[in-house]
């Protein structure tokens, strides 16, 4: 299990694959943002076997960035908050509900 224990009523997500989305990044601070988001991720979630990360710009000039993930075995986690970033707050959800 990653994350936090499950309490009544509490976030939790399982799935082999995942698609993550990370709004509003500020870049300015970030030399190679794609880089440095597997890099906080894959020290949080089991093997990965494959992902895409994607970058969008926004009408406002935000940056949101896109990331499928899949796994080798079901990813089990508990917090809504387990997978934010240093930097950021991310929403997510399982890819059958995308």
């Amino acid at each position: 299990m990653y994350g936090m224990l499950l309490k009544k009523k509490q976030f939790r997500l399982r799935d082999k694959k995942l698609f993550l989305t990370y709004s509003q990044l500020n870049i300015n601070l970030l030399t190679d943002a794609k880089k440095l988001i597997l890099e906080q991720l894959e020290k949080k979630l089991p093997k990965i076997v494959q992902y895409i990360i994607a970058e969008e710009k926004h009408k406002d000039g935000g940056l949101h960035y896109h990331i499928y993930f899949e796994f080798n075995t079901r990813v089990e986690l508990y917090g809504a908050t387990y997978l934010d970033l240093e930097f950021n707050r991310k929403s997510f959800n399982n890819v059958k509900r995308w």
